[in-house]
């Protein structure tokens, strides 16, 4: 039977997310599978999916000025028109947390509000019904101290996804990376304006994968992630690449 989930989870094939070590990679879309054009549902869950990702990306790098378009981008676009009236409050609640983003006042407010985005767009899936699913994969072998942001990356990715998506696997697996390794200090050593603070941040980041390993309420899920970005736009600064 063609259910809505079908048609979204056919239609999308997800391409590998940029995260916390590639501000100039492009965000990621979707390619069609097949030749059937989208539907109206599955067209908008694009354009969501595309507008979200800013809003992470944004979070990460603390970049309010593109938060507040991605988040004025994803209230435009409104409900849609088949939507039940069951997914009429989580829909509800996924409006009033995007706007809750464009009413944070600093850093750690922005990447924490941006991840209740995220909670709540899962939870208005699940909802709906809609899904999405994505591909896990895994992570790069930390090689070289770039590797080690190639992995952060990775970890950022499938935790967000976990909360869009409702995979508890999606979470898990980015919690090991996260936990799994202290990022490198030969990344910011010789760039970071307070060395002291830069290694707080990492140490703090690693911290954050270890309790992420026994989260399991998405609630607290959403709060960890946002601590999680809100660290990584916190050494973003340090390093002179946060907006």
């Amino acid at each position: 039977m063609d259910t809505p989930v079908n048609r979204w989870t056919s239609f999308l094939s997800v391409l590998l997310m940029a995260g916390c070590g590639a501000s100039a990679s492009p965000v990621p879309g979707f390619e069609s599978v097949g030749a059937s054009p989208p539907t109206e549902t599955s067209a908008l869950m694009l354009r969501h999916y595309d507008h979200a990702r800013s809003l992470s990306s944004a979070a990460i790098f603390g970049r309010p000025a593109l938060a507040m378009a991605a988040a004025a981008a994803i209230r435009q676009e409104g409900p849609m028109s088949s939507m039940s009236a069951e997914a009429g409050p989580a829909y509800r609640a996924f409006v009033a947390s995007v706007a809750a983003v464009e009413q944070a006042d600093d850093r750690s407010e922005l990447a924490l509000s941006a991840a209740v985005v995220a909670r709540q767009c899962g939870e208005c899936h699940l909802a709906s019904g809609l899904g999405p699913s994505f591909e896990l994969g895994r992570p790069v072998e930390a090689v070289t101290p770039r590797d080690h942001l190639r992995v952060l990356a990775w970890a950022s990715s499938r935790m967000w996804e976990s909360l869009i998506g409702g995979s508890d696997l999606a979470w898990r697996a980015g919690a090991r990376a996260l936990s799994g390794q202290r990022l490198d200090e030969d990344l910011y050593a010789s760039r970071a304006s307070d060395l002291d603070a830069a290694r707080g941040l990492a140490a703090r980041l690693h911290d954050l994968g270890v309790r992420a390993l026994s989260s399991s309420e998405r609630g607290e899920r959403a709060a960890l992630l946002g601590e999680v970005w809100g660290t990584c736009s916190g050494c973003h600064d340090l390093v002179g690449l946060s907006g």
